[in-house]
């Protein structure tokens, strides 16, 4: 082989350029790449041709060391393997082939393919020597992911002409897609930034709960279930609230352990008015007579309800209460603020605001027990127009139950929005913003039943009506009622809503049914509450 162009031929079926191109500082070491002939067996005589196949990326600089294999494989950029994974090398651009002085492939069993491979860019070459014919064929190796005959070329006609295009067109289409999808969510969350407004707030109240500040609390006592037709009594007494161990409990009791189970039943009359105590108004919530043949009996149940009317209230600020719900069936358990004064009229039409409500049923509970927390805003017109159910939102949790540990309780109020949230105010419960008066949100029929009609309660309000004034808190847990809160055929529940003034005597009857599922722990039992703190909004102009 005495020319370069004589000693190599393309294939006219494949892409043919060649191998890489040699590093110039690496020529020094064709001389130390010849190897002991006497220790390999030499390889077939009278290779008078190379092939080089599908080389698209190599240098046509270099084809002219492909005569030479020798000192390609000589240097070492490059590692050649033979069949068996056994390591070859090839001889100096001096060496002979087989003898001859023309180069020589050193080797073993050149009769089968081997490959070698560019350390430099990992690229992997076969070598063969094509049956007894004097050609040796290098091709670059090609991992396929499909069976296809050897030698066979699939077409790819999206890479052509104006599909190519319209593939680059696509391309560039998908990507301004994704571009305009980030700016778009930027601008979203750069919006919600600015929409959250951080208040200076002013300190109200702040109760850690060293001692029972009778200053700040008052201890409502009634009879009368509250409108709600709740079993319980509450009191003053410091069985059913006080502060232990910087905490404030609200603990249900029963009232035969103060009065019999006799006198609960039948001829027992209990008058608030007469020894000053009650804090209701009317005789349904100051006076009540047990009497068996019409199955209505005292309130089987004695609590606490806390409030802060006459101390502190608030008209737009904030407010965290950090509390543990309690564990027993029927118990209801309650944060939650009332108008100071009924400027739109009696209740729901001047407003309630809820930030926490829960059952102490047990998880099982299919309207949720203390795994359970609802938030609502109550307003209306009437007792039997209450817009609630557009203004409720109830959270469930799977661990740290409310009835196992404490949780922050918060509201956060202004004149643009109302919200509640859990332990963070990214935890958010309950969200409404006064974007249309509470009218337009109730969309309310024209007239009652008996054809009177439905006056709108806030028609010189603010367009926030009835939640734009002064509220105060309330603490209380509750026992049962008939107004729906524990709705009925659910959680075997003793008693019907409809029974209206014998409720509570089905309650009292089937108390085999849910007082083994009161805990005798006070710590269980009882709404637990570590700390209350009520902010207002910080009048600038002061």
């Amino acid at each position: 082989m005495s020319s370069t162009s004589n000693n190599y031929q393309r294939n006219p079926d494949d892409s043919k350029i060649g191998l890489s191109k040699l590093d110039e500082s690496l020529s020094q070491d064709i001389s130390d790449a010849q190897f002991n002939k006497s220790r390999e067996p030499s390889p077939p005589r009278g290779l008078s041709n190379t092939v080089v196949e599908n080389h698209s990326d190599i240098d046509e600089d270099f084809l002219d060391l492909v005569p030479e294999l020798g000192t390609a494989f000589g240097m070492p950029v490059y590692e050649h393997f033979g069949p068996g994974s056994r390591l070859h090398s090839m001889s100096s651009r001096r060496g002979s082939m087989l003898g001859s002085g023309q180069g020589s492939i050193i080797g073993s069993e050149w009769n089968s393919s081997g490959y070698f491979r560019n350390r430099a860019t990992k690229t992997s070459y076969t070598t063969k020597v094509v049956g007894t014919e004097d050609e040796l064929v290098i091709a670059k190796r090609v991992s396929r992911t499909s069976l296809m005959p050897k030698g066979e070329v699939r077409e790819k006609p999206w890479l052509k002409g104006k599909s190519r295009r319209r593939l680059r067109n696509l391309s560039w289409i998908f990507c301004a897609g994704i571009a305009l999808g980030c700016v778009s969510i930027a601008l979203q969350i750069w919006a919600a930034w600015r929409s959250v407004t951080n208040f200076d707030y002013c300190e109200v109240l702040i109760d850690e709960f060293d001692t029972f500040r009778e200053d700040i609390w008052t201890r409502e006592v009634q009879v009368g279930g509250f409108g709600n037709g709740a079993f319980d009594w509450t009191t003053s007494s410091e069985r059913n609230s006080y502060v232990k161990d910087g905490k404030l409990y609200i603990l249900p009791t029963l009232t035969n352990e103060t009065i019999s189970n006799e006198d609960i039943l039948n001829g027992y009359t209990v008058n608030l008015t007469a020894d000053g105590t009650c804090t209701g108004q009317g005789a349904d919530q100051c006076w009540i007579t047990s009497n068996r043949s019409e199955n209505v009996i005292l309130p089987p149940v004695q609590s606490a309800r806390l409030n802060t009317k006459l101390s502190a209230s608030i008209k737009y600020g904030k407010i965290e209460i950090r509390a543990k719900m309690p564990k027993g069936d029927w118990l209801w358990p309650a944060l939650w603020l009332l108008p100071v004064n009924d400027t739109y009229g009696p209740w729901p039409a001047s407003g309630e605001i809820d930030i926490v409500e829960s059952r102490g049923n047990g998880v099982l509970y299919e309207e949720g027990g203390y795994d359970q927390i609802s938030s609502t805003l109550h307003w209306g017109p009437s007792t039997t127009i209450d817009g609630y159910l557009q203004t409720f939102m109830s959270y469930r949790r799977k661990l740290s139950l409310f009835g196992n540990t404490f949780h922050t309780f918060g509201l956060e109020w202004s004149d643009k929005y109302i919200k509640t949230y859990v332990d963070k105010r990214l935890q958010q419960v309950f969200y409404h913003r006064f974007n249309k008066p509470f009218w337009e949100v109730g969309k309310f029929l024209p007239t009652y039943q008996n054809g009177s009609y439905i006056q709108n309660p806030w028609p010189a309000g603010s367009p926030i009506a009835p939640f734009d004034q002064e509220f105060y808190l309330i603490l209380n847990v509750a026992v049962g009622g008939t107004n729906g809160f524990f709705p009925d055929q659910m959680g075997n529940k003793p008693w019907r809503n409809t029974q209206q003034n014998t409720a509570a005597s089905s309650f009292w009857s089937s108390i085999s049914s849910w007082y083994l599922s009161w805990p005798q722990n006070p710590e269980d039992r009882a709404m637990v509450v570590d700390s209350v703190k009520m902010y207002k909004i910080c009048d600038k102009s002061k």
